[in-house]
């Protein structure tokens, strides 16, 4: 009588065990498979975007930074990456918008050298293919369009980086390069004492991303 006794006991304590079992909890594995299946989106935010430029002058090449504080986006996508979110996009920049943080360098800079160019208001472009890690754009400056190839980078896939060399001998804008050292030659003087301002010019833009998941 005994020993049916223990047996009864521990048949209910198996049963019991196997009825609280996490291999039979149905709505956490559907949970599960629910946010396994959840796909983010990227949406472009206007308010975190900057676009810089780097200057160079001298014959040591010494960097001169600024931003452009006026500038548009159109045509910006929701996607899963940021190339799917800059595929096909236009931009507009106005060149009066040029910041340097000293005022009289900017108003030397849009009078001497956006403003002799053929198109002083503005510099508009066109992305044309975007993969992983790069953007080919054209760019239209001085009533040139050029193709320009910039380097895309992400960070957690949200941070966004796009930036390029541009040599402004491309879109025949020496004279404008010329005009604006001609008008700061001192201030473009190396050790050397030679003048120099460089027709290369730094762009980049950086965004961060917002992540949006249902």
């Amino acid at each position: 009588m005994k020993s049916i006794f223990n047996y009864s006991i521990a048949l209910v304590i198996v049963s019991s065990l196997i009825a609280c079992g996490g291999g039979h909890n149905h709505e956490g594995r559907d949970n599960a498979n629910k946010t396994a299946g959840t796909e983010c989106v990227l949406n472009y935010n206007a308010d975190s975007t900057k676009l810089a430029w780097t200057a160079y002058k001298t014959t040591e090449k010494v960097a001169v930074g600024g931003t452009f504080d006026q500038f548009k986006m159109a045509g910006v996508n929701q996607g899963k990456t940021a190339a799917e979110v800059f595929e096909n996009v236009k931009f507009e920049i106005i060149s009066a918008s040029v910041n340097s943080n000293n005022h009289e360098r900017d108003k030397k800079i849009s009078d001497h050298f956006f403003g002799i160019m053929a198109q002083a208001v503005e510099i508009t472009g066109t992305v044309d293919e975007i993969g992983e890690d790069y953007a080919d754009v054209f760019i239209e400056m001085n009533g040139i369009s050029m193709k320009q190839k910039f380097d895309l980078k992400t960070d957690d896939a949200t941070y966004c980086t796009i930036a390029t060399d541009l040599n402004l001998e491309d879109w025949d804008a020496l004279n404008s390069v010329n005009a604006l050292n001609e008008i700061c030659f001192d201030l473009h003087k190396g050790a050397d004492g030679e003048s120099k301002l460089w027709s290369e010019v730094r762009i980049e833009l950086t965004v961060q991303l917002d992540k949006v998941c249902p």
